[in-house]
């Protein structure tokens, strides 16, 4: 068994087309019959571990611009107007949120995933919200 790590490629989905993926598929394999019966077999609980994969980073940036404008036209109070630009995913970077490494019931027991005709393995499932902007203005008094 190879080394189960980052390994970016691409597959033909046959229902979204090319979709990137993010390791490869076939380094999975499905549990064998004595695996299943929980009889103390090796491999029982799998052979993976614990965080054998990472997932895809983040490069999230939210940025804020305030500027306070004071108003004289309240004798005796101090008012004035806020106006507030504020972004999320300000730079519009593509964020990978989710990689499938689901089994199909067509893969036979102890047969590895295959990318192609298992649909989802090892694809980069979704994608974070793309750029937000918001304006305000706050009359504070």
């Amino acid at each position: 068994m190879g080394h189960l790590g980052i390994q970016k490629g691409q597959v033909n989905n046959p229902q979204f087309g090319p979709t990137p993926t993010w390791c490869d598929p076939s380094l999975i394999g499905e549990v064998t019959v004595d695996e299943l019966a929980a009889n103390d077999q090796p491999g029982m609980f799998g052979y993976i571990g614990k965080y054998a994969l990472t997932g895809p980073g983040r490069n999230d940036w939210d940025l804020a611009l305030f500027r306070d404008i004071p108003l004289p036209w309240f004798k005796g109070e101090s008012s004035s107007v806020q106006l507030r630009i504020e972004t999320y995913n300000t730079f519009n970077h593509p964020q990978r949120t989710a990689v499938n490494l689901f089994c199909s019931s067509t893969i036979a027991p102890g047969a590895p995933y295959h990318g192609d005709q298992n649909v989802g393995n090892g694809e980069v499932g979704a994608a974070a919200s793309p750029r937000i902007l918001q304006l305000g203005l706050k009359f504070l008094f």
